[in-house]
């Protein structure tokens, strides 16, 4: 809840938020209008990349029009954790896993590319 927001604070900060737009389009599959539905927002500039996950669930994305090589990792606004992942070359579609899955499991994925 209301402490959630708190650890969720910090992305925001640490990102130009007002380069935001969001595009459902980047989610490669289905994505049902539901709880579960993914919320995706890339920079106007497609310098980073947030996919919002409420159940935890595998994200599945279009990265085409983002740099060539880019970051991610996951944030879990619950605690404010970060779990890291890798860098890799982008190729166009990736599927990003978070750690644990399941309700109560929410997580943010930050993608950033590296020559930004």
């Amino acid at each position: 809840g209301s402490h959630d927001m708190r650890h969720l604070r910090k992305i925001f900060a640490m990102r130009p938020f007002e380069k935001l737009v969001p595009d459902q389009d980047l989610f490669v599959g289905s994505n049902p209008d539901d709880s579960t539905h993914v919320r995706i927002a890339v920079a106007c500039d497609n310098s980073f990349l947030l996919a919002y996950s409420s159940v935890g669930q595998g994200v599945k994305l279009q990265l085409e029009n983002m740099g060539e090589e880019l970051t991610y990792w996951w944030f879990n606004p619950s605690n404010g954790g970060i779990v890291k992942g890798e860098s890799f070359v982008n190729s166009g579609e990736k599927r990003f896993v978070p750690s644990e899955t399941g309700y109560g499991k929410d997580w943010l994925l930050v993608i950033d590319d590296l020559k930004n």
